[in-house]
């Protein structure tokens, strides 16, 4: 919540210009009456920052990547634009006579602006913050120092940096992580696969070995008892949400973005349109293009009486361990269908028909494409990409579950006709949290 954090932390978070905004508010640095003493300085220069067009984070970063131009990498570009947001706003506000107690602050989760330095990998600010008085060994709520925070952001220079002796690194949190085992599990190269029996998301250690370290994994069979299972006979699945509206395109939510090719209608009607349709088998007759996914918001918060049903997040778990939940979203297509590389909040994602790729990038290597994912799975960047290592892949059967940390990029293919729901949530041991 925007009241939680300083207008420091905030822009070391890269937050957008409306957030920084209402934190300069708050804190009545943009008042119309003038103040007096050294507010006066601070005042001024939070009323000149606003003023500035590069203020907006988001039209930098899409100015930096028009300029970055098609054979340049988004995802790179995209950073590159937060790195010089955040320096720019902290330098405005380091400049002040504020400086002291913005840098010294602690958020209700107990966080500095060095936690979310470290947290956005900003070895720059780091420093910055250090020479300014930062002391690195403040805790947050749970037990972590900004190197714990670093290390489960996957920030392995950053983290070194601030747990330089053996003492620090080997500082357990509240989960019983250091810095050294953060890291050390960092070095695996595929996505853990645990039996539902051994792992539930109800769990404490769902939230301990995976979502404070910001480590995916597939739960297999961790959807099974899930009364939405019925789905995986599409007739069921029409039975219960066929007249519902939803909305289908080559990208999911391309209606939104202003991007061309989304369609409305019925779940039934689009069950059976042929833009939406494939065969379980690949044939000549196949259009070149995709097909398009269904993927809707809104179904679901319509349907509260199927929400139980399907939503992979349980009541107790949201209540113990989130700040936010949001909607479950539904995702219903064919073969060749998916969502395109992309990144967000912390994800669980349930499958209750069929089987689906999972391709996932590491939050420092993550990036956006706005290519359908099966033709983007056919070109050089995909081939070099999984050349490269930075590609982990994951293949989703029916009735599993894969948690999607917060940041890391992901996308999906559908192998056959497939149903999913994806709930997407901020936990309290995220730096956002």
């Amino acid at each position: 919540a925007p009241d939680q954090q300083t207008p420091l932390s905030c822009v070391l978070s890269a937050s957008p210009r409306h957030r920084l905004a209402a934190m300069l508010q708050k804190w009545g640095l943009t008042d119309t009456a003038s103040k007096g003493g050294p507010e006066a300085t601070l005042q001024k220069a939070a009323r000149k920052f606003l003023a500035l067009p590069s203020s907006s984070l988001g039209g930098l970063t899409a100015r930096k990547v028009k300029e970055a131009g098609p054979q340049g990498q988004p995802g790179d570009a995209a950073r590159g634009a937060a790195a010089e947001w955040r320096r720019a706003a902290a330098d405005v506000l380091l400049s002040s006579p504020a400086a002291q107690s913005l840098v010294a602050s602690q958020d209700s989760c107990g966080r500095t602006a060095l936690h979310h330095a470290a947290g956005a990998g900003d070895a720059h600010m780091v420093e910055v913050l250090l020479s300014n008085g930062a002391d690195k060994d403040v805790k947050d709520r749970h037990g972590r120092t900004a190197a714990h925070v670093a290390a489960a952001r996957r920030h392995r220079e950053v983290a070194t940096q601030l747990a330089e002796s053996k003492k620090e690194a080997q500082d357990p949190d509240t989960f019983g992580h250091t810095v050294e085992s953060i890291l050390r599990e960092q070095m695996r190269s595929d996505v853990p696969t645990i039996q539902s029996e051994q792992l539930s998301l109800e769990s404490e250690a769902f939230l301990r070995q995976y979502v404070s370290v910001n480590q995916p994994v597939l739960i297999k069979g961790g959807a099974w008892h899930m009364e939405a299972m019925s789905w995986s006979d599409y007739r069921f699945l029409e039975s219960a949400l066929g007249r519902e509206v939803v909305q289908a395109a080559p990208v999911p939510y391309a209606k939104n973005m202003g991007l061309p090719g989304a369609v409305e209608g019925t779940l039934s009607e689009m069950l059976k349109s042929p833009k939406v349709w494939r065969a379980e088998d690949a044939s000549s007759s196949d259009p070149e293009s995709p097909p398009l996914y269904v993927f809707d918001a809104t179904v679901l918060r319509r349907r509260r009486d199927l929400m139980k049903a399907s939503a992979p997040l349980r009541q107790v778990f949201m209540e113990k361990y989130c700040s936010h939940v949001r909607m479950p979203q539904l995702g219903v297509g064919f073969r060749g269908a998916g969502a395109p590389m992309h990144t967000h909040h912390a994800a669980v994602n349930a499958s209750y028909a069929g089987q689906k790729r999972w391709f996932l990038m590491p939050p420092e290597s993550a990036s956006w494409s706005l290519d359908p994912a099966g033709t983007w799975e056919r070109t050089p960047e995909f081939q070099a990409l999984r050349e490269s290592g930075k590609l982990l892949e994951v293949v989703q059967e029916c009735g599993d579950i894969l948690f999607v940390p917060e940041g890391w990029g992901h996308a999906t293919v559908l192998d056959s006709y497939a149903v999913g729901v994806a709930q997407e949530f901020v936990p309290w041991a995220s730096i956002n949290g």
